[in-house]
């Protein structure tokens, strides 16, 4: 709508036909932007998370796992999909796997926290400086 309402002797308005192997590619994008403003609501964690109780992140946190898991079953059901997967509803995010028996560090979780990025391990800009749908 916004294009349309340009004044197109002042704008060049570029276009191009989608590229079959890009099709899927943009549409997961899409869906993937709005599915992450629904869940960003459904698990409403407050951005001070330190006063926030345990129990009631883990509500939160499974109650997006739940709507996760809902969208997946439908596509499971509907597309007949392997139903592998489903989410686990652990709250949990896998940070490392280590070889202790290979580590000069004696503190491993402690190395790993001074590792890991203040923007956290899920987050695109960390990478390429701009967020990825």
């Amino acid at each position: 709508k916004k294009l349309s309402s340009c004044d197109h002797n002042r704008f060049f308005i570029g276009e191009r036909n989608i590229k079959r192997e890009e099709v899927a590619k943009l549409l997961s994008m899409s869906l993937c932007h709005i599915f992450e403003q629904v869940l960003m609501d459904v698990v409403d964690i407050p951005s001070d998370s330190d006063d926030y109780d345990e129990e009631a992140r883990n509500h939160a946190i499974n109650k997006g796992i739940g709507l996760a898991n809902t969208i997946i079953g439908k596509l499971v059901s509907d597309f007949r999909l392997d139903s592998s997967n489903l989410l686990s509803a652990q709250a949990k995010i896998l940070t490392a796997v280590i070889d202790k028996t290979k580590s000069d560090y004696p503190d491993l979780a402690k190395r790993l926290e001074e590792m890991t990025p203040i923007k956290g391990l899920v987050n695109g800009e960390l990478f390429t400086g701009k967020r990825i749908y």
